[in-house]
């Protein structure tokens, strides 16, 4: 898949930051919608956008609905906005992060012919999904890492909107393999450097997360093998494999009629 979700790009477990929602609400966009209302909206992008969308749905106190956390976005990269004072606010009840693999992607991967890709926009319903990529588990690893190291509340979802249906993804960081995803190499001193022998190996994350990323493609590829996209047998293999191999749970919710 070219695309994938990168809301923690930039991040340093190490940054002491004060939280405050607030702070960020005062300069986003900020939509008064149920948690119901933002998925309808942002699975029409799916299909009328070239761009992943990116967005929080948040509760805390009376404040409740979506934040646009989009930064720089284009089809094949998605970076959202600091999401420090996002995790880091302990008063925040509920966090559900939601982003969008729109039907573009399969267009500038080649995935299926241009005729079904029509019909797909023109229908608005596809069987053919885009499932969630090694970044965005390895995201949703590091944020529940992050937390935990500060035992913050983790009141956080991670969902996926494609062509298909939505995705919803949880990890067990307690899984060897997410252990090795969320554990990033250790801060540096000051004055200190990373040796060339180490710069030209990978570390345990990097080399994890790699793996993922392929597994995770060739996952997706057997949806599209004989052209019909999602069979409940499908289904159940690729969610037996992916809590079994790497500790992450997939929950697929087929869209409904619109």
């Amino acid at each position: 898949m070219v695309s994938g979700a990168a809301f923690l790009a930039g991040l340093s477990l190490a940054r002491d930051t004060e939280a405050a929602l607030e702070q960020i609400l005062s300069g986003r966009e900020f939509l008064d919608e149920s948690l119901e209302e933002g998925i309808s909206r942002l699975r029409r992008d799916v299909y009328e956008r070239d761009n992943e969308r990116f967005f929080v749905y948040v509760k805390k106190g009376q404040i409740t609905g979506w934040l646009n956390i989009e930064d720089t976005m284009s089809l094949d990269m998605g970076k959202s906005i600091d999401l420090l004072p996002i995790l880091e606010d302990a008063g925040i009840e509920e966090m559900h992060f939601l982003h969008t693999h729109p039907v573009a992607i399969l267009e500038a991967d080649k995935l299926l012919p241009p005729d079904v890709i029509r019909e797909m926009r023109k229908t608005k319903k596809s069987s053919f999904p885009l499932i969630p990529s090694s970044q965005d588990i390895a995201t949703l690893a590091k944020q529940k890492r992050f937390l935990a190291e500060r035992d913050l509340p983790q009141r956080l979802t991670h969902s996926v909107l494609d062509p298909a249906g939505l995705w919803k993804y949880d990890v067990d960081l307690a899984h060897q393999a997410m252990k090795d995803i969320s554990i990033s190499r250790k801060p540096m001193k000051d004055g200190e450097r990373v040796s060339d022998e180490e710069l030209l190996v990978m570390s345990p994350e990097e080399s994890a997360q790699f793996r993922l990323g392929l597994e995770l493609v060739h996952q997706q590829g057997r949806f599209y093998e004989d052209g019909i996209g999602v069979t409940e047998k499908r289904l159940e293999e690729l969610l037996r494999w992916a809590k079994a191999q790497w500790g992450v749970s997939l929950e697929f919710s087929p869209h409904t009629r619109q």
